[in-house]
């Protein structure tokens, strides 16, 4: 029992001794309480080291833990920014293509006829580019797409006036103002272009404005249709006239841009000849409606027939079926408004959404007075809501659409609502 006491007392010893941890003496008895403490002591002593030890290795394995774990927070922090950086490229990426959508509308090339497209820059100016091909409109609309300078672009979108749609013939100037009903309806009218019988009241009280109305200042309104014929008798002295400008002279003397723009200007062949043949009668024929002379015993009575009531006439329609374009109706009103106008009559339609156009009407002053359209080619009138017909359709504050209403008070069947 001894000698193995002894022998576990060495073992202990020289294990200590080895690690350098402390030195041991003893002597060597023959009694066990002396060599029970000494076993007891390096008992203890190599439990402390072995918690020394076992701290020191929980610090080493703690600290190479710590060291793992912050290289971890590292690469996730590092994982994170690719992660943000690579969502914030994707969302501008996204709102590239966004802004893009927007500006050109999603169109296809097929909807860009004989391959031109209608621009309309944030400065507010307008121009038309024609390509040669499929292939130069693809890449002139890629030019555009990253062109900081571009509002919009789209194609160029024909329009039509009102009256070239309808079945019935359109209305010329007639001298029988005792067809006019609807500025006085006394419900005794019958006849002419519909057979309906007459409503008493069904009219504008024309007769009661004139004899309370008298305009105090000058009103210039802006006949956008096709030409107006400035000869004609019953329009004599109902036209605006660009005081700045000399006639006939070739020059642009008031700087506007438009050489001898006297009376308007023809933004369907690009001249001052705001008339140009028979085609121009739906254009007279609305300007005898808003101010032809009354009580002079000639055609018929116009609306707003006063000293300081004007016509501007923009011709932005022509050709056999009426028809004009994006750009010629948007350069059209922009002109009219520069000039003074404060009134817009738009007696015309398409059945395609036109964001220039829009934006165009949305950025001006003026008010407009629109038709509300005359059914298209069936002749026959819908719902503009489910069916729309633009610029009559749009949803603008200075916008009054004007629909077809027959004499005995009932909408007409070709007039859209």
């Amino acid at each position: 029992m001894r000698s193995n006491q002894k022998k576990i007392i060495a073992v202990f010893t020289a294990a200590m001794l080895a690690a350098g941890s402390f030195q041991v003496s003893f002597a060597q008895t023959s009694g066990s309480s002396k060599g029970g403490s000494v076993l007891a002591a390096a008992a203890a002593q190599q439990q402390s080291q072995t918690a020394v030890s076992q701290q020191s290795d929980s610090e080493e394995a703690g600290s190479q833990a710590a060291a793992e774990t912050e290289n971890e927070v590292v690469l996730n922090e590092a994982e994170n920014a690719d992660i943000e950086n690579s969502a914030a490229d994707s969302s501008q990426d996204r709102s590239g293509e966004a802004e893009n959508q927007s500006k050109s509308g999603n169109y296809s090339l097929e909807d860009y006829t004989d391959n031109q497209i209608a621009v309309l820059y944030k400065d507010g100016s307008l121009d038309l580019i024609s390509c040669s091909s499929k292939d130069e409109l693809a890449d002139t609309l890629d030019q555009l797409a990253q062109d900081q300078t571009v509002e919009l672009y789209q194609p160029d979108f024909s329009y039509e006036d009102e009256a070239a749609k309808t079945v019935s013939t359109a209305i010329t100037d007639d001298p029988d103002s005792s067809k006019q009903w609807a500025l006085e309806n006394d419900g005794s009218f019958s006849g002419y272009r519909f057979r309906v019988s007459a409503a008493e009241n069904v009219d504008v009280n024309a007769q009661k404005a004139w004899k309370y109305y008298t305009p105090a200042r000058e009103v210039v309104v802006a006949l956008v249709d096709t030409g107006v014929q400035q000869n004609h008798s019953d329009l004599a002295g109902s036209f605006w006239v660009n005081e700045d400008e000399i006639a006939g002279n070739g020059k642009d003397d008031d700087g506007n841009g438009y050489i001898d723009d006297v009376n308007g200007w023809n933004f369907y062949s690009e001249s001052n000849s705001v008339t140009t043949d028979l085609t121009d009668n739906h254009g007279t024929h609305c300007a005898g409606t808003i101010t032809a002379a009354s009580g002079n015993e000639i055609g018929l009575a116009g609306l707003a027939d006063y000293d300081n009531v004007k016509l501007m006439s923009v011709k932005a329609l022509g050709g056999k079926n009426s028809e004009g374009s994006t750009l010629s109706l948007s350069r059209a009103i922009k002109y009219a408004e520069a000039n003074g106008a404060s009134i817009c009559s738009l007696s015309l339609g398409t059945t395609t959404n036109d964001p220039i156009l829009y934006q165009t009407m949305k950025n001006s002053s003026m008010l407009f007075i629109v038709a509300a359209g005359n059914g298209g080619e069936t002749a026959t009138g819908g719902d503009l809501d489910k069916k729309p017909s633009y610029p009559a359709a749009y949803d603008l504050d200075n916008i009054i659409t004007v629909a077809n209403v027959q004499a005995d008070g009932r909408l007409h069947s070709s007039s859209d609502y």
